[in-house]
Parts: structure tokens; C-alpha cells; sequence
């Protein structure tokens, strides 16, 4: 599919055969797996996992059939680099403001499955996943 086409959570999903009950029942096992992670970390631990992956997902059908490769240093990476915005910065919204799209050969800083592999396809990421974003950096699922 043409990644341009891909502007929703219900469009990701048919990408990859997936279904809200499909996300329910990750949910649930993150929940069950959730009751192990130490008593300070559990209360956003379901809501960051589940951004990571719902994230995941968007970047994964916006790439297609692109992986990065981790090794190839002469391969470009692109990724996402977001300022977050408070209100009482004196913004009329909060959240995450894109800041830049930025590409690397291999960071440590960005999770591999975040990577887009042009330019154009992170900036349509950013657009369109971006409350996936923000549900990954601020954990409030």
C-alpha cells in the first residue's frame, strides 16, 4: 500500500491483518505482564508499552517492506525529534510540536523500530501518528 494512504489506526491495522480485538488482547497481556515491573514503574508501564507498539505499527506499514539495517552505516535512518509543549509555557495546547526530521547511519537514542527509511515517509508519520507520538514520549495512553 502506498504510504500516503496510510493516515489512520484502522488503515494501519488492515496493513497488517490486525483487528481492535487483535489490540484489546495485547493490551490484556500487557496488563498481565505489567503485575511483575516494580510497584514505581507499573502505573504508565501498559500505557508506554502499548504507544511502543501501536507506534511500531504505524511505522512498519508507512515503511513497508523496508528494514533498516543496523550494520549498513552508509544507510540512512530517518526519525522524528519532537519538542514537548506545556501549558504553562504559555501555549495554548500541549503535547509534542515536531521539531525536526533527522537522520543518522545508527543512534542509540532512537528505537530501531521507530526508523523511517526517507525523509517524506517521517514527516507523514509525524502528521498523521502523531498522538501515537506523543502516547510514546509522554505515556498517557
Amino acid at each position: 500500500m502506498d504510504y500516503k494512504k496510510i493516515k489512520t489506526l484502522k488503515t494501519v491495522l488492515k496493513v497488517h491483518g490486525l483487528t481492535d480485538a487483535d489490540l484489546e488482547s495485547v493490551k490484556k497481556s500487557l496488563t498481565q505482564i505489567s503485575k511483575k515491573v516494580p510497584l514505581l514503574m507499573r502505573d504508565k508501564y501498559v500505557a508506554r508499552e502499548f504507544a511502543s507498539y501501536i507506534l511500531g505499527l504505524w511505522v512498519s506499514a508507512i515503511n513497508g517492506d523496508w528494514v533498516p539495517d543496523l550494520e549498513d552505516l552508509t544507510q540512512r535512518k530517518y526519525y522524528n525529534w519532537f519538542w514537548r509543549i506545556k501549558k504553562e509555557w504559555g501555549s495554548s495546547a500541549c503535547g509534542l510540536s515536531l521539531y525536526a526530521v533527522l537522520y543518522d547511519v545508527a543512534a542509540a537514542y532512537v528505537a530501531p523500530h521507530l526508523y523511517l527509511e526517507s525523509m517524506e515517509k517521517a514527516a507523514h508519520a509525524a502528521k498523521y501518528a502523531l498522538e501515537c507520538y506523543e502516547n510514546y514520549y509522554i505515556g498517557e495512553a
